[in-house]
């Protein structure tokens, strides 16, 4: 069985190594909009290759956060269910003063 980069024959993403040594998986358009810009404003390819270098790994970090956010919006939708139920008075003022 073939993987979706086999048969698409244009790689998706390529392995980097990261600051500390694990193999991380770096997209290639970000690859081309860092390369772009270092075009634009520098000359020097040793910096381009330090930047990649220090950001190795920034997608898996950002994939994170949006995961604990998520959670954290389902986990406040029990909050106010539970605050609704057992403190309806409090909950009603807070929330017309909101939309008020």
């Amino acid at each position: 069985m073939k993987s979706h980069l086999e048969n698409s024959g244009t790689p998706q993403c390529l392995r980097v190594l990261g600051r500390s040594g694990s193999e991380v998986f770096v997209s290639i358009k970000s690859i081309l909009l860092t390369t772009y810009y270092f075009c634009l404003h520098s000359s020097s390819l040793e910096k381009q290759a330090e930047y990649f270098h220090e950001h190795a790994g920034h997608e898996e970090t950002h994939n994170r956060m949006a995961l604990i956010i998520i959670l954290a919006l389902v986990a406040f939708q029990f909050v106010l269910l539970w605050w609704k139920k057992h403190h309806y008075r409090s909950y009603q003022a807070t929330t017309t003063i909101g939309l008020w």
